[in-house]
């Protein structure tokens, strides 16, 4: 083949062999079509607003979230080797795709959150943690903000409930509070002397401790999403690198569940 003709083909040979070799990491095209890669295209293809090629639906085509579409689409977006899900999947498809209104889900919405698993080295170690995120509205647009941090150095640094707890003289300005010298030597029931309007933030804990030098952020480990958006259901997503069609982010955990449920479980989710 002639050098002119070589040099002329080899941008194109570059810009498709990542392709093709991306397709070949999963076997073939079909399974690459299948696998859900991003958080957003779950959305788009539980809600039906995408066809079974990742090609957006017009509004106005009469196959935009349609419930013959969202059907065949819902048994792709759970993961299949959880039998669980699997025996719940019928009713969930009934009473939020056949249901009357139909439900979608919401980017925008209040009723979800990420769950980020991290390391830090802390003190000279390395340690896991946790942030939980929010969508929160910002200059006209949205933006992910850090709502609460589990951590383990933190955890029981705060004891709140105890009882019964010190206190200052209520006669205590009239000996200069010289109380709060004693208050002061224990550590341990510092937040006996607090407001009881006073709540414990861990999240500032964090943020001082990275200013301070203490702490630092080492990278994530993985993520899961959890949804509370649909009525009497809540579900978590969770991303599956794995060879096959049932791939990329799906429904990891699936419970029927009403408000008061979902209370719960959110208060659960966040204290563990």
């Amino acid at each position: 083949m002639p050098l002119k003709r070589i040099l002329c083909l080899l941008p194109f040979c570059l810009l498709v062999l990542p392709v093709f070799g991306q397709v070949g990491n999963y076997l073939d095209a079909e399974e690459f079509y299948a696998r859900t890669k991003q958080v957003n295209q779950f959305i788009r293809r539980f809600n039906g607003e995408e066809d079974l090629k990742g090609v957006r639906i017009n509004t106005k085509d009469k196959t935009y979230r349609s419930q013959k579409l969202r059907k065949k689409y819902l048994p792709q977006l759970i993961d299949q080797q959880n039998q669980a899900i699997v025996d719940q999947l019928t009713a969930f498809g009934v009473e939020v795709i056949e249901g009357k209104p139909a439900e979608f889900l919401d980017f925008y919405s209040p009723d979800w959150f990420a769950e980020v698993h991290a390391d830090v080295r802390f003190e000279g170690r390395n340690m896991p943690i946790t942030f939980f995120l929010k969508l929160e509205e910002a200059n006209g647009g949205w933006k992910w903000v850090i709502d609460h941090i589990q951590f383990a150095p933190y955890q029981g640094l705060f004891d709140m409930e105890r009882t019964p707890k010190e206190f200052l003289n209520p006669l205590s300005h009239e000996l200069y509070f010289m109380p709060l010298n004693e208050a002061m030597q224990d550590p341990a029931r510092l937040e006996d002397y607090a407001s009881k309007n006073y709540t414990p933030d861990v999240l500032t804990l964090f943020l001082y401790d990275m200013k301070r030098g203490r702490l630092q952020f080492k990278g994530v480990n993985n993520v899961h999403l959890h949804f509370f958006q649909l009525e009497g259901w809540y579900f978590e997503l969770s991303e599956f690198n794995r060879s096959g069609k049932n791939a990329g982010w799906l429904i990891s955990n699936l419970v029927k569940a009403e408000t008061a449920d979902k209370e719960k479980l959110k208060a659960y989710i966040l204290a563990q």
